[in-house]
């Protein structure tokens, strides 16, 4: 059966919990993706006389994680990085997006894991897709009707060095074991 809301939000806050005790200090930030309207869509469509009621927010159930569509980094620099769940679309948006905007583009959307980068007269930038830290077979995914898919868990990590993005490195689950740079971790 499909998880309910509630179930939702029950996991996301210990998975973000997990996240959050991990990095320690770090500045969390939370770019909305196109399933987390789930909540605050049905009570807008179903229940507008909700709206206001404590609760019926996402971003109330996680406080720790101030949401936004979109997060630029080094935005004054040549290194600009917008972090964002998805702009262009079909099989070469990383490219596409990197290419258009000009920086750093960084999505999620394709759940792909991989990292473009590109280079031309204003120099090397990278787009990536961060792929996704769920389970791709599980039940939350059951709309995709058991196809098969070209996702990935895992993740990308972002390295500045003297203000220069490096190389993104990516974090794979294969066969329920995550490897990084090699190394099963």
């Amino acid at each position: 059966r499909r998880p309910t809301i509630a179930e939702e939000i029950v996991a996301s806050k210990a998975r973000l919990d997990e996240i959050k005790k991990a990095t320690g200090s770090a500045v969390l930030r939370w770019c909305i993706g196109n399933h987390d309207n789930r909540l605050d869509g049905w009570i807008a469509n179903q229940s507008p006389e909700l709206e206001g009621l404590p609760g019926t927010c996402l971003q109330e159930h996680f406080p720790d994680w101030p949401m936004s569509f979109s997060v630029h980094l080094n935005s004054d620099t040549v290194d600009h990085t917008v972090i964002k769940h998805r702009w262009k679309g079909g099989p070469y948006a990383i490219r596409n997006n990197t290419l258009n905007a000009g920086v750093h583009f960084v999505t999620g959307h394709l759940h792909q894991l991989r990292v473009w980068p590109h280079g031309d007269v204003r120099g090397r930038r990278y787009g990536v897709d961060t792929g996704t830290l769920a389970e791709i077979d599980a039940e939350q995914f059951r709309y995709s009707e058991d196809s098969p898919k070209d996702w990935c868990s895992g993740f990308a990590c972002l390295r500045y060095r003297d203000g220069m993005l490096l190389n993104p490195q990516i974090c794979e689950v294969i066969r329920g074991h995550a490897y990084f740079m090699g190394d099963r971790v």
